[in-house]
């Protein structure tokens, strides 16, 4: 038996993740609780018709609207860990600056976009309020998802534009 201030306090210490900060655990959690959501509307709505003959009342329509809230929720998250699907066919026949000038001109279109994407979402949102648009069964107001989705568009953007500028700042290093 060794001593114990031989041992090591814990062996598994490194590889460990950094503890969350309460922004990014709910960045986490709330996309998967719409996810939670939209599964249990499904399954009820299928049970329902299945065994009652009697589909949840509103389905497809609440199915549209987490569905817009679950994606627009998880873009800055995975703008945040730069988890978006990537093409790279090409990189090894490019070299390290070549591919340093290609994630610079994405990171630079992305931002373009976003903005826009935001722009437009958020004059969309003020239309659809001053109008009070409402799904047509269940007559849920749908301007606040529309103005969630410019505001996630938003923050993606800003995201994407300080990746850019670690990018031209430090290069490669992620």
């Amino acid at each position: 038996m060794r001593p114990a201030e031989s041992v090591p306090e814990d062996d598994d210490a490194a590889e460990r993740p950094a503890a969350r900060s309460p922004v990014e655990r709910a960045a986490v959690a709330f996309p998967a609780l719409v996810l939670l959501a939209l599964l249990l509307c499904s399954f009820m709505d299928v049970v329902g018709r299945g065994l009652f003959n009697s589909p949840l009342p509103g389905a497809v329509e609440l199915s549209e609207l987490m569905m817009a809230l679950l994606v627009a929720s998880a873009l800055p998250l995975v703008t945040a860990k730069r988890a978006h699907i990537v093409v790279d066919f090409l990189d090894p026949l490019l070299g390290r600056r070549l591919k340093l000038i290609q994630e610079a001109l994405v990171s630079v279109v992305s931002v373009v976009l976003l903005a826009i994407l935001a722009w437009r979402l958020a004059i969309q949102t003020l239309d659809m309020a001053a109008y009070n648009a409402i799904t047509a069964f269940l007559s849920v107001p749908t301007w606040p998802v529309v103005g969630f989705m410019a505001a996630m568009c938003a923050i993606a953007g800003v995201l994407h534009l300080a990746l850019l500028i670690r990018l031209l700042r430090h290069g490669d290093d992620r």
